[in-house]
């Protein structure tokens, strides 16, 4: 259990629109349930994380007032248009206001729906102050990956 587990996410095609050579992701306590939270979509409406379980689900934890995510957003919407075509859910989470989320979509020209996080819920339930960082959530609710994503920097 405690040795670490690799996944490679070249099955995913993410390698080529990359261009990078080292696309691993390292697992994350494999055994820990992923915490369940509550919080609201930029347009108000509630997510719950429960309502989803059963599907994998990707989050990815982000702040938009950020400067040189231009790799990092390339990389988001192209690992939601490969989670689409296979199933799942695929969120961003932001501490951020929705007009600044908004700007950061429209920019970068991303998708997928993004939480707001504005009292820290999920940086403190999912212990990370890492910014970006990609939660990869299996079909049971245990938290399966984790990577930090700095492509750009």
């Amino acid at each position: 259990m405690g040795e670490t587990i690799w996944v490679n996410l070249q099955n995913m095609k993410l390698k080529e629109s990359l261009g990078r050579q080292n696309n691993q992701l390292q697992a994350y306590h494999p055994v820990e349930v992923a915490p369940i939270f509550e919080l609201p979509s930029i347009d108000g409406s509630p997510f719950k994380l429960k309502d989803l379980l059963g599907a994998p689900i990707i989050l990815v934890y982000f702040a938009p007032d950020s400067t040189g995510y231009e790799k990092e957003a390339t990389f988001w919407q192209c690992l939601d248009d490969t989670r689409s075509k296979s199933g799942g859910f695929m969120f961003g989470v932001a501490n951020a206001e929705p007009q600044a989320i908004k700007s950061f979509q429209q920019k970068h020209a991303l998708r997928f729906p993004v939480l707001l996080d504005t009292a820290n819920i999920f940086a403190k339930l999912y212990q990370t102050n890492n910014l970006p960082t990609i939660f990869w959530i299996n079909e049971k609710g245990i938290i399966a990956g984790r990577r930090f994503t700095s492509l750009d920097r």
